[in-house]
């Protein structure tokens, strides 16, 4: 794993932020296709629907501009991603010569060594407009399967530690969730004490059901 020769010559330092971590929210979503992405879209404030402009890092099948489209978002829309199977605006951050209002890195940074995380984290403290936001989502370490159930998962980011370091880069008014997933299907009776047995047993074990995190922060 390469280690970040700035965030380990400030371990000290990023140990001391970790310790002041404001309070993490818990959300409850209906699991459903793209519902991350629902609820970003769903936050993103509405002076930017119009002309703001949004940078897609690791957009995959382009699903988050699909969904903005049909939102009625009327703002610029470009991708970043090196899958060049699907058109790119970017695919190097060498290549983009301007700036957003919004960033978004979804299910992006557990596929990346942390070097290269953090690399990107920086890149987003460089092209985000004054009080321009970023978003990020990434599986839950604390959840007893989610984040190994996937073999191209190399980093994983515990919660106080994004922070840390985000904070450690600049950002401010830097928000932090839980995301518990909630079943749209009605449950049985049998099925609803089942599952709050063992999320009961989690928390005995140091496990948490949150299955992914979210970090929504501001560039100064």
């Amino acid at each position: 794993m390469k280690k970040n020769q700035t965030i380990f010559a400030r371990w000290n330092e990023l140990q001391k932020i970790m310790q002041d971590i404001p309070v993490i929210k818990d959300i409850f979503l209906k699991c459903e296709k793209r519902y991350v992405m629902k609820y970003i879209i769903n936050d993103i404030p509405k002076k930017f629907w119009l002309e703001g402009k949004m940078l897609d890092i690791g957009a995959g099948d382009r699903a988050l501009e699909n969904l903005l489209r049909q939102k009625g978002f009327q703002g610029t829309y470009k991708s970043l991603d090196i899958d060049q199977t699907i058109d790119r605006d970017f695919k190097d951050s060498s290549e983009i010569r301007e700036k957003f209002d919004i960033i978004c890195m979804l299910e992006l940074i557990e596929h990346l060594e942390l070097d290269e995380g953090i690399k990107y984290f920086e890149l987003a403290k460089k092209l985000l407009n004054n009080n321009g936001y970023l978003y990020i989502s990434t599986p839950n370490i604390f959840h007893p399967t989610y984040f190994w159930k996937d073999p191209t998962h190399i980093q994983h980011y515990p919660i106080g530690f994004l922070y840390g370091i985000l904070k450690l880069l600049g950002f401010h008014n830097i928000e932090l969730y839980r995301i518990i997933e909630t079943d749209p299907r009605r449950l049985s009776i049998y099925k609803y004490f089942k599952s709050k047995i063992r999320f009961k047993i989690w928390r005995i074990l140091g496990f948490e059901r949150a299955v992914r995190i979210i970090v929504k922060c501001q560039q100064q």
